[in-house]
């Protein structure tokens, strides 16, 4: 059958629900309860959206078998209709977009793209998909595709750090990839926090009792949150599959990533954010160490003590996260020839202060530092990474763009908030 006639019963259905969402949209607006001739219109308009939609829907699963019988190999990953779970590649979000039913549906009726017009483009709706499990955000492109032999939940192994220098520089993750990931199959757990450890081992002689170690626990919850953000493409990349995959793939981890990263640290614990390590009790804290009265010396000594602190609470320091401005602060510092401590601008230095590798995050504010044990502190992936577009957002459709929104819904849990330092880099 015709494009013209699958995209003329596509139009139709749309335009029956165009028809009933203004009916509700005008008695909510004059806040009344819909008419009895309303209600009628309203069931009339929806038999004949089912009615049309479920033959374009037929039309599309006839060209669907004509093109599998005709071409076997036609149903390729990026071209078939195929949900996320039946993917490869669970980490290439763009790609799963792209060859989502969703997706494959809105190109099937647009073929060669929007149309657009003078007075903008058509209803744009692509639901959402999902194309990948959280894991995707933090991994560094050296470690994909390293298997372990384990469940699909932990196929990918986390990067492996050295305590010195860093191999795999070629995405700043901050602190994320020292952040403990696992799943959640519910949208709220209760679980005890460790405020102190009194440690009892010890060896032991026959005849001699046990010994016991001590916990002060915390009654503490883990909700799941939604991280969102959205950005806007041009109606023409969506005609442009390889385009669109890749534009999605360069962002949307990054912006995820930023945006966790943010409520980690600083989420308020109201307003629907889940609290971060500046709002959790029993973190420790170091204020800033005058020892010599020079701020160049004394942030290296005020780093030094936080560090001890971590190490008393039999923590292990494996990072210490700061907004740029500090970090390339430290990275300037010089001695008293006016060498480089960080080796100059023309090598790549370690990039740790005092055997701690240092770690950039954009969303800290300067003077403000973190660090210890970021493993204590768990991500907990509940429904994973999903993508939507649509143009029914302000006025994009009179300026031929489409919002594309990310969704990731994932908890935070932190163990042991003892271990975790939070480091003031002010000079007093």
């Amino acid at each position: 059958m015709p494009q013209a006639v699958q995209n003329s019963y596509r139009q139709e259905a749309e335009l029956r629900k165009a028809n009933i969402l203004a009916v509700r949209d005008l008695a909510i607006a004059e806040k009344r309860d819909l008419t009895e001739a309303e209600y009628g219109q309203i069931v009339e308009w929806k038999q004949e959206y089912d009615e049309k939609d479920k033959k374009a829907a037929q039309i599309e699963q006839a060209k669907s078998a004509i093109e599998q019988l005709a071409n076997p190999d036609a149903l390729s990953p990026r071209k078939g209709l195929i949900d996320f779970d039946e993917q490869r590649d669970e980490f290439a979000y763009g790609d799963n977009f792209i060859a989502g039913k969703a997706f494959r549906a809105f190109k099937a009726a647009h073929p060669s793209g929007v149309s657009n017009s003078s007075n903008g483009s058509p209803l744009i709706s692509i639901d959402s998909t999902p194309v990948g499990k959280m894991d995707g955000l933090f991994l560094r492109k050296a470690t994909i595709g390293l298997e372990t032999g384990g469940s699909p939940a932990t196929t990918f192994q986390n990067p492996q750090r050295l305590r010195t220098i860093d191999y795999l520089p070629p995405e700043d993750t901050g602190i994320l990839d020292l952040v403990s990931r696992a799943q959640m199959s519910t949208n709220l757990i209760e679980y005890l926090q460790i405020v102190s450890v009194t440690e009892g081992a010890t060896i032991v002689v026959p005849g001699a009792l046990k010994p016991l170690s001590d916990f002060d626990t915390a009654l503490a919850d883990a909700r799941a949150y939604t991280f969102a953000d959205g950005f806007a493409v041009t109606n023409q990349s969506l005609a442009d599959e390889p385009f669109l995959a890749s534009y999605l793939q360069a962002r949307l981890p990054r912006h995820l990533r930023n945006e966790v990263q943010r409520i980690i640290l600083n989420g308020a614990g109201t307003g629907g954010e889940p609290p971060g390590l500046t709002n959790t009790t029993g973190t420790q804290t170091q204020a800033w160490v005058a020892t010599t009265g020079a701020p160049d010396s004394d942030i290296l000594d005020t780093l030094s003590y936080a560090f001890e602190k971590v190490d008393n609470a039999d923590g292990d320091n494996q990072g210490v996260g700061m907004a740029p401005a500090d970090y390339w602060r430290i990275m300037r510092l010089r001695d008293a020839q006016g060498r480089y401590y960080s080796q100059g601008p023309w090598s790549q230095g370690p990039g740790t202060v005092w055997g701690v590798p240092m770690r950039r995050i954009r969303r800290l504010t300067a003077g403000v530092a973190w660090t210890g044990e970021f493993s204590t502190i768990t991500l907990l992936d509940r429904e994973g990474v999903s993508v939507a577009a649509f143009n029914q957002h302000e006025d994009y459709a009179r300026r031929n763009l489409t919002y594309v929104r990310a969704e990731l819904r994932a908890g935070v849990a932190i163990f042991e908030p003892s271990k975790l330092v939070e480091v003031d880099l002010t000079a007093a």
